[in-house]
């Protein structure tokens, strides 16, 4: 029977030099990790939130650039300015 990997028990490993970390440690890490998964949370917010506004931006520069367009093909115009006018 083989079992997944978060079910399999793997001890953990202490370096010969350096002593296992005691409970008040282990919470500290605990917690520091914590704070740290919460600001990836809040950065990845910020990040969805950036890249809707980012989007809207980008169509809203094509539509303007289309109506430009469609502007100066029935206006006749020109990038340096007007034609026959």
């Amino acid at each position: 029977m083989c079992l997944p990997p978060c079910c399999i028990h793997i001890p953990r490993y202490h370096h010969p030099t350096h002593p296992p970390h005691t409970d008040t440690q282990r919470e500290a890490l605990v917690e520091l990790g914590e704070r740290h998964l919460k600001a990836i949370e809040l950065e990845r917010r910020v990040f969805i939130k950036s890249r809707a506004l980012s989007l809207a931006q980008r169509l809203m520069l094509y539509a303007r650039d289309e109506l430009e367009m469609a502007v100066c093909s029935v206006f006749g115009c020109w990038v340096g300015g007007w034609v026959g006018g």
